[in-house]
């Protein structure tokens, strides 16, 4: 929109849109506006409008269909780009959730930069169609930031909807200024740049490096060359890995991370608040009684919650079933559990990160 949202609702102007023409140059004359539109105009040429700064495209293998990412002020989007759309870019930064299948921000956003779906199976079995999105973050900043990172998504190919939430499949863990930001298929592989390099930020920049993504069954399980001393960690320094590589991708905690889920940094004072207030125990309470199959199977955890004895044990409880399965007290929520997803031992060692930032002394372990 060259900085001029103004342009982006405007038939009259090409800015903020996407465009469609022959290859000779040429409007498409089955385009959305061909026929309301004078000759000569850019009318003739618009697909879609509404766009703020759509840094790469790219189609389903499958089904066809359009998906770009639209760089926002503060909320970035990943979005199908369809037909006659307008995606209701104004200024105000909140227009750019409007037709969003997935968003970044409002604060910190990630800069999603390039992106493509896989047309071969080239990271294994079932991995024809799978989306996956470079995210640049602030521009030349040093060390671990929002961004740096390349993210998978799973698209439906009948609904053109998500199938399940994205995920962080790598991350810049070094202090320069390396990041993500192109991304091609290969043969072999995703092939992605690091762009700066490692720079740290000197006028005379590294050169940058081409990475390979492949997949690995040898390695699958093995530790990051980062975690090499994993296992001397403590269970609350692991859980803080399992957390940012698991959670940061919808939960923002310290200023890092998405902004799909609330913020946990406050965490602790939010969430004793919440389960103590008459409100949260009344609704407890109803659950108890629901006799629907879903709610009668959560009996366990909602009773386990309401017993707990001391806020230390509410709060390690809570978490436990909330990590488990987080529709066990909010039937509306929409992160997904992670009973499958991770380890026991992971999600006890979440748990224990997570409270080492509260204060409150852990509860006793049980005797066996």
């Amino acid at each position: 929109d060259a900085e001029n949202h103004r342009l982006s609702l405007d038939h009259g102007k090409y800015g903020g849109k996407i465009l469609r023409m022959t290859s000779e140059g040429e409007p498409c004359d089955d385009n959305p506006w061909f026929a309301h539109s004078p000759t000569g105009s850019p009318g003739k040429f618009l697909f879609a409008i509404g766009l703020r700064n759509v840094f790469d495209l790219d189609f389903h293998p499958e089904t066809g269909r359009l998906y770009g990412v639209d760089n926002g002020k503060n909320i970035d989007r990943l979005v199908e780009i369809r037909r006659g759309a307008s995606y209701g870019w104004n200024g105000d930064f909140n227009s750019t959730r409007l037709n969003a299948l997935w968003t970044w921000g409002p604060v910190n956003n990630t800069a999603p930069v390039g992106m493509l779906f896989l047309h071969r199976p080239v990271l294994g079995d079932n991995s024809l169609g799978r989306c996956y999105v470079a995210t640049y973050g602030p521009p030349g900043a040093l060390g671990e930031t929002q961004g740096k990172s390349l993210w998978e998504f799973t698209v439906a190919a009948d609904s053109g909807l998500l199938a399940t939430t994205p995920t962080v499949v790598l991350r810049s863990r070094g202090t320069k200024q390396a990041t993500v930001l192109g991304v091609a298929e290969g043969p072999d592989g995703i092939y992605f740049t690091d762009f700066f390099g490692e720079s740290a930020g000197e006028p005379e920049s590294p050169v940058g490096n081409v990475w390979r993504l492949t997949p690995s069954v040898a390695t699958a399980s093995a530790p990051s060359g980062a975690d090499s001393d994993f296992s001397r960690l403590t269970p609350a320094e692991r859980g803080e890995r399992t957390f940012l590589r698991n959670c940061t991708p919808c939960h923002r905690l310290d200023g890092v991370g998405g902004g799909e889920g609330p913020d946990l940094t406050y965490l602790h004072e939010d969430l004793l608040c919440r389960l103590g207030s008459p409100g949260y125990r009344s609704f407890l309470e109803k659950l108890l009684k629901d006799e629907g199959e879903f709610f009668v199977r959560q009996r366990p955890r909602l009773r386990a919650v309401r017993d707990a004895d001391d806020d230390s044990s509410l709060l390690t409880i809570w978490l436990k079933h909330h990590i488990e399965e987080p529709r066990f007290d909010n039937p509306f929520s929409k992160m997904p559990g992670f009973s499958d997803a991770i380890s026991e031992t992971q999600r006890e060692e979440i748990i224990d990160f997570l409270m080492s930032r509260s204060g409150i002394p852990s509860p006793p372990t049980p005797p066996e």
